[in-house]
């Protein structure tokens, strides 16, 4: 069943587009990956999701959740999904905790701004949180302030926080950052057993391929604000068909354990995300693209089926070495 579909969703600032026509959709209980390099548009479009986009900026198109339409609520009854039904694991916990209150206290909070029991209700309901995402002494880390914890222990109060109304859908926003990769390994696998167990679907967003490979059942690949590819992560591995994904493995498989190739370089995608007002007409990866065509200036739509590409000429289905 579907559980979010997004329509041709659109953002613009001062009239120039950031998010440029994004369709995706979520299943109930799916785990789905959406990545792309820093620029391509991913935080803007959970932003938007969520409806906390920055003042300023503009958004039409579609967005559902649960047959509920999102674009045109009020900012009260949007704040009532938003927690409730659908939550949001941000990428710095240090900045969106309150770092003047207790890490307890806002998840408490959290519960009984969206549940009506007592506070007795809410602090056990936080004890148990606080104990599922693996605090050993519940009681005594409820009492701490953010910055008495470390990174990881922060990341999993914003874990706590978002299951603590039973989402259907989370949201997280490149949640393993800043953490070293002992404890990035440790928080998505407490992750991704949390939202198997509460059978929450998951819009993991990361630069990372590895992260979103290991966890994804499906993954989305965004650039220049849109999707230009979506597909099982078995395919998006083993037979990517537009230019930017298979730049994007190839620079993630062509990097060995010392983080440098046999040649001694990193491997990198030619030139750069351009700025939002610098995106070329027509395919937004022209440019940078070694297939590009004169075709290319006229704007591809994703195809049908459960591989869906948005390119004038994709790489065959057997892999990102054909034609």
């Amino acid at each position: 069943m579907t559980l979010l579909t997004v329509s041709d969703l659109v953002v613009e600032a001062a009239g120039q587009q950031i998010i440029r026509g994004l369709s995706l959709s979520v299943n109930a209980g799916e785990r789905v990956g959406l990545i792309g390099e820093s620029g391509s548009g991913k935080t803007m479009a959970a932003l938007a999701l969520m409806g906390l986009l920055p003042e300023g900026l503009s958004l039409q198109g579609s967005i559902e959740l649960e047959g509920v339409e999102l674009t045109g609520l009020s900012d009260r009854r949007y704040s009532e999904i938003r927690g409730d039904r659908l939550a949001m694991i941000f990428q710095e916990p240090m900045t969106a905790l309150d770092p003047l209150m207790r890490v307890g206290r806002q998840i408490r909070d959290a519960v009984r701004l969206h549940r009506r029991i007592s506070r007795a209700e809410a602090s056990s309901r936080m004890l148990q949180l606080l104990a599922r995402v693996g605090f050993p002494n519940p009681a005594e880390q409820a009492r701490r302030f953010p910055h008495q914890l470390s990174g990881g222990q922060r990341q999993r109060v914003l874990i706590a926080i978002a299951l603590a109304c039973d989402p259907a859908l989370i949201l997280a926003d490149e949640p393993t950052t800043a953490l070293d990769v002992t404890v990035q390994a440790q928080v998505l696998s407490l992750l991704q057993r949390l939202v198997r167990e509460e059978r929450s679907a998951l819009l993991l967003i990361s630069h990372d391929l590895a992260v979103v490979s290991s966890v994804c059942d499906r993954i989305l690949v965004m650039y220049g604000g849109t999707v230009v590819e979506s597909a099982p992560t078995r395919e998006i591995l083993t037979a990517p068909r537009h230019p930017y994904t298979v730049a994007l493995l190839d620079t993630s498989r062509g990097i060995s354990a010392d983080g440098e190739t046999a040649a001694g370089q990193l491997p990198t995608i030619p030139g750069a995300v351009p700025a939002w007002d610098q995106f070329p007409c027509g395919c937004v990866f022209r440019g940078r693209c070694p297939r590009e065509q004169d075709r290319c200036r006229e704007v591809p739509r994703l195809t049908e089926g459960e591989h869906r590409v948005a390119c004038w000429f994709p790489f065959s289905s057997e892999g990102g070495g054909g034609a």
